[in-house]
């Protein structure tokens, strides 16, 4: 046992790091960042689902319920009439650092900044599954449902600001309250609800002793809603002669929906060996939606009866769309190759085409501008309107093809009585594909009117006004190739307690790039003192990007089961988050990171 534990630890140590290299957004458009790892993925009951071991549970865990996401023909494995299982969990999310680019800009400042927003891996909150024998007289019938229900409550945008953003500027300089309109982030006006229900029905059939017929029914529903709206967030005064008004509205509503069917059929082929294949077909929709108004006005009052008002506002729409399918195989085979050792393959594939749709992106923004002040050269006050008004939009269309496939080979040792060892390696290979076209059109005008209050004089001072029209052809592509090896090692100390630890040593190699075409249209007419100017252009240019990125992934678990009797047991499981290793970059909290927490209770009758 000693000499075990030794050549065990001797493995972790020995594991090296890839080197990790930056990554870059290379799809051309920017995508609703808060993706899951569910969508339009088939519907699965994780015992664990957060960081990597999810990866690998179906592969390398023997649990009931793991088997029974490979294969629904494996709900006969069942022993007993009945059986319930629940569980609740510490973590509903796993954040990640990821920049996105948002137009936070109003008329305190031109420019743009761009925070830091945590991509959150969303799981459920508690879990239950339930599964009886409903005819009396025919026990090779079985059925049962499992449900997940996910609920999550964050902050509409979590942000990290920049040391120079306009905000902390004004605030530095004393026109500011920052510590005010934080606390006014956090109030109830600032939210975003995460709510997920996933549900599945099962049913099987023994057919014969060595073979058994499965079926499964599953439904997805995800809906994410959100609202900022600040309360008079931004009010500056200067003076008592000035001051300065902003807010800004936001609001998100994303959906995933998606209905799963599979079916699966088991063959015995002997005492010692079972063969299983299953197919199943997934149908699925995806559509986020998120605005945005900020509205801003500024007020000034000087002496000599010189004043200024202006006022600005500027609306938003990103609607997002992908409509999809995928097409899974799941085969394994399990061979006792002794009495106290067994082997398992495992060859997992899935075929997700999806369609993309940019609806409509719009940005509209007006402004009015009115100044009147003093001027000497003609001894007299002088009126200045000024107004703008700038319209955007964007359409896109594209298609993607994702191709995953999982080879896995298990290794499971019953060291002794009490001891037993599973280990093996797992080899995950992702392909995708996409293409998209877009459309953006840009149209502005301007225009700014002078006019001498003691003569009446009405003087056109300048006009602009313009059209940009960008169509843009984008080629995308990924490969990612994720090994993993993981070693578990459990025991039983006494009769009704049992403990499990297990590390997983993963590493990645992701390669990703783009072709894009751009054509460019450009027309500017100027007006300036009843003189117009137009200038015409067209250009068209290619570009090609690529990128790697290579790192390595540990993370660590644990359980401790109470069984006071065979058909009843309590666990207690621990997994820990990702620790990425790389020469760029060291992300996580050692070898053993922090730990989240779940327990669950089962029971056969």
């Amino acid at each position: 046992m000693k000499k075990l534990i030794l050549i065990i630890s001797f493995l972790i140590v020995c594991q090296s790091s890839i080197v990790s290299q930056s990554s870059y957004h290379l799809r051309g458009y920017i995508e609703y960042y808060d993706q899951q790892s569910f969508f339009f993925s088939p519907s699965k009951f994780f015992l664990s689902q957060l960081d990597v071991q999810k990866d690998i549970q179906n592969s390398f865990s023997s649990h009931f319920l793991s088997r029974l996401n490979v294969n629904p023909a494996n709900l006969n494995r069942l022993s007993g009439k009945n059986y319930f299982y629940m569980d609740v969990r510490t973590s509903q999310k796993k954040a990640l650092p990821q920049s996105r680019f948002i137009d936070y800009s109003t008329s305190l400042n031109s420019s743009y900044f761009d925070p830091v927003v945590r991509f959150s891996e969303k799981e459920p909150l508690f879990s239950i599954a339930f599964f009886i024998n409903p005819l009396k007289r025919n026990p090779r019938f079985k059925s049962g449902i499992t449900y997940q229900y996910l609920q999550v409550d964050d902050r509409y945008d979590s942000k990290n600001f920049s040391s120079y953003s306009i905000y902390q500027v004004l605030a530095e300089s004393g026109r500011f309250d920052l510590d005010w309109w934080r606390n006014d982030l956090l109030n109830d006006i600032d939210f975003s609800k995460y709510r997920g229900h996933f549900i599945s029905f099962f049913n099987s059939y023994e057919l014969s002793k060595s073979i058994n017929l499965g079926i499964k029914v599953g439904v997805t529903s995800f809906i994410n809603l959100g609202n900022n709206m600040p309360a008079n967030a931004g009010y500056v005064s200067f003076d008592p002669f000035s001051e300065f008004f902003s807010n800004r509205v936001a609001s998100k509503k994303l959906e995933y929906k998606d209905w799963d069917i599979s079916t699966g059929i088991t063959i015995k082929n002997s005492e010692n060996s079972i063969a299983g294949i299953s197919i199943g077909f997934l149908n699925g929709n995806f559509n986020n939606d998120e605005s945005q108004n900020v509205f801003s006005r500024n007020q000034t009052f000087l002496e000599n009866d010189q004043s200024s008002l202006g006022h600005s506002n500027s609306e938003f729409r990103d609607i997002f769309e992908r409509t999809g399918s995928t097409l899974y195989t799941n085969l394994d085979y399990l061979l006792e190759a002794t009495s106290v050792s067994r082997v398992e393959f495992a060859y997992r594939t899935a075929r997700t085409a999806q369609d993309i749709n940019y609806g409509n992106q719009r940005l509209e923004s007006s402004g009015y501008n009115n100044a009147l002040y003093f001027d000497e050269s003609i001894n007299g006050y002088v009126n200045v309107d000024s107004d703008y008004d700038s319209k955007r939009q964007a359409t896109g269309i594209g298609n993607n093809i994702i191709w995953n496939h999982a080879v896995s080979l298990k290794y499971d040792y019953d060291i002794s009585k009490r001891v037993n060892l599973v280990t093996g390696i797992q080899l995950s290979l992702k392909k995708e594909n996409e293409n998209s076209t877009r459309i953006y059109q840009r149209v502005f005008n301007s225009k700014e009117i002078t006019s001498n209050e003691e003569n009446g004089i009405l003087i056109l001072g300048e006009a602009n006004s313009g059209l940009t029209s960008n169509k843009i052809l984008n080629d995308y592509y990924s490969r990612s190739l994720n090994t993993y090896i993981p070693i578990i090692l459990s025991t039983k100390l006494l009769k009704t307690l049992s403990i499990q630890v297990g590390f997983i040593h993963s590493k990645a190699d992701l390669k990703a790039g783009n072709e894009q075409v751009y054509r460019i249209y450009q027309e500017d007419v100027n007006t300036v003192n009843g003189v117009t100017t137009s200038i015409e252009s067209n250009e068209d240019f290619e570009s090609s990007n690529s990128v790697e990125n290579k790192f390595s992934n540990w993370n660590s678990f644990g359980s401790i089961t109470f069984s006071p009797n065979e058909r009843m047991s309590f666990l207690l499981r621990g997994v820990s988050s990702d620790t990425f290793r790389g020469d760029d970059f060291n992300y996580g909290n050692g070898l053993l990171g922090s730990f989240n927490f779940s327990i669950s209770a089962e029971v056969n009758f």
